[in-house]
């Protein structure tokens, strides 16, 4: 009967350590899923404000494309109406 009663002990001794063993690894497992979660944030947080910088870019991109076409235009203008005084010279130079 003594032996079962030691046997009972070790087992009993052994189930408390892998009961400290498990307490152990929950509390890391615990830790670093905190981590990953602060992780997961910083990362989404930063997904936005890339998402809001591109915005931001893309209608900055936008207006100066518009602000290039308005200056395309009007340097267009400008050369025909040079064009034209320059054919009224050559016509007045050769009459």
């Amino acid at each position: 009967m003594t032996e079962m009663k030691e046997q009972q002990s070790i087992v009993i001794g052994k189930q408390d350590i892998m009961l400290e063993k498990l307490d152990y690894t929950t509390a890391i497992l615990e830790e670093n899923t905190g981590i990953l979660q602060g992780f997961r944030s910083e990362v989404n947080g930063n997904f936005k404000l890339l998402h809001q910088d591109n915005i931001e870019l893309k209608e900055l991109m936008a207006k100066h494309e518009l602000a290039t076409e308005d200056r395309i235009a009007a340097l267009a203008t400008e050369i025909v109406a040079v064009k034209e005084r320059l054919d009224r010279l050559e016509a007045a130079s050769s009459s």
